[in-house]
């Protein structure tokens, strides 16, 4: 079990933050001197996914035996399993184009970016456009996969 009481326990997470102190931005380091970065907000979004699957799986939890759950993430720790994990760095920045869709809307045509995660059976493109504020009702949209709890295992 995680230990939730480090001197950083209480402090705000800040992904660029804990980058620097954590020796990922030396890890990136262009020439060894200078901080770097991820070419992203790894951290950020490693927390995201890692809370919404917690989650997810709190309320499958909840629903089989009734008790729930408490779902933490720590973007420090993430930090020191990539650390822990062999990381070095990237060789290169890659250039990111990212792949655009455009649709027709109610009050014009849109532009977004396409679903940046992609896995299997997983979506490839939006179901529907963005539609102006009130456009819809109030109602959950159908989900077009089921998500359980052996999906997430």
């Amino acid at each position: 079990m995680t230990v939730w009481s480090t001197p950083w326990t209480e402090r705000r997470g800040f992904d660029s933050i804990v980058q620097a102190a954590s020796g990922i931005a030396l890890a990136c380091s262009p020439d060894g001197d200078q901080p770097g970065a991820l070419p992203f907000q790894a951290l950020d979004h490693s927390a995201g996914y890692l809370l919404a699957a917690g989650a997810m799986r709190a309320l499958d939890r909840r629903e089989a035996s009734g008790h729930g759950a408490r779902v933490r993430i720590s973007l420090a720790r993430l930090a020191h399993e990539l650390m822990e994990s062999g990381f070095e760095g990237p060789t290169t920045v890659p250039l990111f184009e990212p792949a655009l869709s455009q649709a027709p809307t109610g009050i014009g045509s849109s532009i977004s970016a396409l679903p940046a995660l992609s896995y299997e059976g997983g979506p490839t493109e939006w179901t529907t456009a963005s539609r102006p504020w009130g456009g819809d009702a109030a109602v959950w949209a159908p989900s077009t996969r089921a998500v359980t709890a052996s999906t997430m295992e």
